[in-house]
């Protein structure tokens, strides 16, 4: 594993939200390289990658608006 990539990307804890632009930017950073691939197996991987991340940007945004709920009552 990618020592620089782990230190600037650690793992959040349980209660840590993600922003949903995190989410954003990885899905179109999957889908840029599945632009770029020849094989086609690899390449649907990868635009099954970007969807999952952009799910867990729709998912960080309900959890977000969960919370600005939870502390205005």
């Amino acid at each position: 594993m990618n020592r620089r990539c782990r230190a600037t990307n650690p793992m959040p804890s349980r209660n840590f939200v993600v922003a949903p632009e995190h989410w954003r930017f990885r899905a179109e950073e999957a889908r840029t390289v599945a632009d770029q691939m020849t094989h086609e197996e690899t390449r649907t991987i990868m635009r099954r990658i970007a969807m999952d991340y952009d799910r867990l940007a729709k998912l960080a945004e309900v959890q977000l608006i969960r919370e600005a709920i939870d502390r205005n009552t």
